[in-house]
């Protein structure tokens, strides 16, 4: 029979492997991604249909995406409460969930913000 602190320790040993696997499959993901997002490179400058200077241009321009994190730390506000927001269908900014991480669309957060912007009413001009 084993003790409590053999208990606890194979459990751990159990919890450990378990988050080892987790921690491998991410990695697996990341560089799966990774390979697809060179392949699409290469695929368009191969058929011309874009530079390399011109693919680059566009992801720097058009492909800004913030994490969740990113726009918390942006905005002042935590975590739970964009968190919050979504989960009520609440939220005032465009997102999309890619497996279990959310992005936000830095322009469209720009947007977003432009959109709800209003003027003072000390700063009104008459």
């Amino acid at each position: 029979m084993m003790t409590d602190t053999e208990c606890e320790l194979e459990n751990l040993k159990i919890e450990m492997e378990l988050l080892k696997k987790k921690y491998l499959e991410e990695q697996r993901r990341r560089r799966f991604a990774e390979t697809e997002v060179i392949n699409v490179k290469n695929k368009m400058i191969a058929g011309h249909i874009m530079s390399e200077k011109q693919l680059n241009e566009f992801i720097e321009r058009d492909c800004k995406l913030l994490t969740s994190q990113g726009l918390a730390k942006v905005l002042n506000v935590s975590e739970g409460a964009l968190r919050k927001q979504r989960s009520l269908n609440r939220s005032m900014f465009p997102f999309a969930r890619i497996g279990r991480r959310i992005f936000y669309p830095a322009d469209l957060i720009v947007q977003t913000v432009h959109k709800h912007v209003k003027e003072s009413p000390t700063l009104k001009r008459k």
